[in-house]
């Protein structure tokens, strides 16, 4: 029988009183194998949630696409139960008493609807059931493309790809004072794929917050420490870096980001020895966050154009 390495408990008569939840961005992590994202799935369903929730114009093509999807799958296509969970959550939030399925390497079991309202509605965890089972199909890109899904449609499923792989902090953040060189680019290259770079000035309010969200740690209680020490960061011209973790070993879903932040934290000591200012994010939180920070100042890290 199959141990749950992240050491949580299975749902069960002695587990309802705990519901673990996971980082989503560790979750999104899981659906890597072993370098191709595996639940395009996912994508095909988040489009049709964020078209009901903004009314947006390709609504139509949206539900079609899901509906073709949903048809290849051999799967109930019922439009109204999924667009009534849909609203649940926007307005009531994520229900912990129905968890995903998830097998103890990652990918994904069951409650793929749930999960793609979750990256809709941008929440940071959900709960999980960590359980051994046989692990699904291998819903790729190819697999939707084989399934009859156009390209217009798949090209809207890797939009959304590049937004979550950022916006849930799965993606690394690196916020660097000056010109890139190209002694900056082998401190970060060993270990890492650089998804982009963006050249972008920012001023003391950005700066501020980049600083706040990138040094950040929720620490324990005991431990009495609000953050990491940082270098000082000025306005001006930086190079914002996306970058993700490229070893298979650290593509699998941790229970804490031991492994990704010993990286993350090696980058930027190795930076800072050199004399770049620079911070990098080490947790989801701090990659989350400094996304936010830095889409609201004009500085987008993911969308069209920005995937290397």
């Amino acid at each position: 029988m199959a141990v749950a390495r992240f050491s949580l408990p299975r749902r069960g008569v002695y587990a309802q009183a705990m519901l673990p939840a996971l980082p989503i961005a560790d979750i999104l992590a899981g659906q890597f194998y072993p370098h191709h994202f595996r639940r395009y799935d996912l994508l095909v369903r988040a489009r049709v949630a964020r078209a009901w929730l903004s009314d947006e114009a390709d609504v139509q093509a949206a539900q079609e696409s899901y509906e073709a999807m949903q048809r290849a799958r051999g799967a109930e296509v019922n439009l109204p139960r999924f667009r009534a969970l849909v609203e649940s959550v926007a307005t009531e939030g994520l229900n912990p008493d129905f968890p995903i399925g998830l097998s103890p390497w990652g990918p994904l079991l069951d409650g793929a609807h749930r999960l793609a309202v979750a990256l809709v509605v941008g929440a940071p965890t959900i709960a999980v059931d960590v359980r051994p089972s046989p692990i699904p199909p291998d819903y790729s890109r190819q697999w939707l493309a084989d399934a009859g899904v156009v390209e217009a449609d798949l090209h809207a499923a890797d939009v959304l790809l590049d937004k979550y792989l950022a916006t849930t902090g799965h993606d690394h953040i690196a916020v660097i004072a000056g010109a890139m060189t190209d002694d900056i680019l082998r401190q970060l290259a060993p270990g890492v794929d650089i998804i982009s770079v963006r050249e972008a000035p920012l001023g003391e309010e950005t700066i501020v917050g980049v600083e706040g969200a990138l040094t950040t740690v929720a620490w324990h209680e005991h431990h009495k420490r609000a953050s990491m020490p940082a270098p000082l960061l000025h306005p001006g011209v930086h190079q914002v870096v996306r970058f993700r973790l490229s070893r298979p070993s650290w593509t699998r879903i941790p229970k804490t980001h031991t492994r990704t932040s010993g990286l993350a934290a090696t980058i930027a000591e190795q930076l800072q020895s050199t004399g770049v200012n620079a911070l990098v994010g080490v947790t989801w939180t701090h990659n989350r966050n400094a996304v936010a920070v830095l889409d609201q100042a004009g500085v987008r890290v993911w969308g069209p154009g920005n995937a290397g």
